[in-house]
């Protein structure tokens, strides 16, 4: 069977690109001597385990003594396997408010009240019906509003070991989907991160069986409310419920009457999603 020398004939060439300082790419090309052309692969992946992100080859003239001569170019990339490259896209979404920037409840006043039913009086009849009811000179208006966002999507890629590529997407990718930062998370506060899953892609299998992977994880923000029970700013995702008065269709100016501790007479707050840790995708992009 062929051994692979690993003899470098010379020293070859290094190209750098950068950009403003900071390494784009690194190319190192050199020749290699090898015995046999059949060991080409071989040679090119013992290449690679220095730590190099991608390697080509090419096969030259044969020389004298029987060795064959190969060109190999190596090639580094800014990010490392395994090491999550971030993008943050700025996006608009739409909503209705009852709340102004500062969480104050936006009122309209139309005074006087008009009590109609008062001027209601016996026309000679036998009886008279008597019902009570309420108006309201002053009441909570509703707003549309455009609030910024950010859509958030960290790719990687990284090795699956052989025949765990079931396993890592039950185990390791479907607990994030539809989960939200328990904890401030790339500068946004708890509550405000809504994970919407992870797309994931086998690139290839390797000699030595695993696969090579490539995973995107994708994240879209929501400013929070400066009266949250999750705390200021916070729990963007949850939603606000406003009662209205089943008949007119108004909402009372006394529904944000505080109550109790973060409650309020006729305004809840519902979270909708799990919380789950996502400092933890950091210790991938050191």
């Amino acid at each position: 069977m062929p051994v692979i020398k690993g003899r470098e004939a010379n020293q070859g060439t290094t190209s750098i690109e950068m950009r403003y300082g900071a390494i784009q790419s690194k190319t190192r090309t050199f020749h290699k001597d090898i015995d046999s052309s059949e060991i080409l692969e071989d040679a090119l992946a013992e290449d690679l385990s220095m730590g190099a992100a991608r390697a080509t080859a090419r096969m030259l003239a044969p020389k004298s003594n029987g060795d064959i001569m190969m060109e190999v170019t190596l090639s580094r990339e800014s990010f490392d396997l395994g090491q999550i490259q971030w993008q943050f896209n700025v996006v608009s979404l739409q909503e209705r408010t009852t709340t102004d920037v500062d969480g104050n409840p936006i009122l309209v006043e139309y005074p006087p009240s008009t009590t109609w039913a008062s001027t209601i009086t016996s026309n000679g009849g036998d009886y008279i019906t008597s019902f009570q009811y309420t108006t309201y000179e002053t009441q909570t208006g509703e707003a549309e509003k455009y609030i910024p966002s950010c859509e958030i999507t960290g790719q990687r890629v990284l090795l699956v070991p052989a025949g765990g590529i079931i396993n890592h997407l039950t185990n390791e990718l479907r607990p994030w989907f539809y989960t939200i930062n328990e904890t401030a998370f790339m500068g946004f506060e708890k509550g405000n991160v809504l994970c919407m899953g992870v797309d994931f892609r086998p690139i290839d299998k390797r000699e030595d069986g695993q696969w090579l992977c490539e995973e995107r994880y994708k994240f879209m923000t929501r400013p929070g409310h400066p009266l949250s029970v999750e705390g200021e700013n916070c729990g963007g995702w949850n939603t606000w419920h406003v009662w209205k008065d089943p008949n007119s269709g108004y909402i009372p100016e006394d529904v944000w009457d505080v109550i109790g501790e973060n409650t309020y007479r006729g305004v809840v707050e519902k979270r909708h999603y799990k919380y789950k840790d996502f400092t933890v995708l950091y210790k991938y992009s050191s």
